[in-house]
């Protein structure tokens, strides 16, 4: 991160260990709610954006990841590809960023018919190349094996979201083999999230052994 985008952060950063500093341990208990808020803003940040009083989404010029993001898909185009993003301002960015790509959306509260009429048309129409999707509503249930490369522009803290979005590519009918890219800001807030994702896949990995010895014995 650089410029407005680097203090932006850095600010939030400074106002948040001063916030909790200020407060003894219960007091952080019972306003974990803030805090959660808290950390979602610097997650925003990192992301490229900083939301008003009302919401809206205000983007830094030329933000780190969208930078990083802008190589990978000039090096990977005429190929297809599926950008999985955290966040539904990220989804509309990204998709008129790379519009002359051809571009589709997927997010929440798209109805069932009109999902799979997206999903179709990214697997069928040689002119749609590129399909943003938010991790939590592009992950279940959906087959994204005509794209054998997805980047995480930003990802949250559940390991379902993670996991269960991974593996869409990696349906039946998929015949490459598939990569997966994140980018991931200098950034506490970022290293946190992977760190916490990396944790709990290890623990579920170990669940599901020791699952399968019980089973077995």
């Amino acid at each position: 991160m650089a410029g407005d985008q680097l203090r932006a952060y850095q600010q939030m950063t400074k106002e948040l260990r001063v916030w909790m500093e200020s407060m003894d341990g219960d007091e952080i208990h019972t306003k974990k709610a803030v805090v959660l808020v808290q950390l979602l803003r610097l997650s925003e940040i990192t992301s490229g954006f900083v939301r008003d009083d009302k919401g809206v989404a205000h983007w830094f010029k030329d933000h780190a990841k969208g930078k990083a993001l802008d190589e990978i898909v000039t090096d990977h185009m005429p190929d297809k590809l599926v950008i999985f993003c955290h966040w539904r301002p990220e989804c509309i960015h990204y998709a008129e960023r790379y519009k002359e790509h051809g571009t589709s959306i997927l997010f929440g509260g798209i109805e069932g018919r009109d999902r799979d009429a997206i999903i179709e048309e990214f697997r069928t129409s040689p002119s749609l190349k590129i399909l943003v999707c938010q991790e939590s509503s592009g992950g279940i249930g959906i087959d994204l094996s005509a794209a054998a490369l997805c980047v995480y522009a930003s990802r949250s803290w559940s390991l379902e979201a993670w996991l269960q979005s991974n593996d869409r590519l990696r349906g039946p009918n998929q015949k490459r083999e598939v990569g997966t890219l994140t980018l991931q800001a200098r950034s506490w807030i970022d290293t946190r999230i992977a760190a916490v994702l990396e944790d709990k896949e290890d623990t579920a990995e170990v669940i599901n052994r020791d699952s399968l010895k019980e089973e077995a014995a």
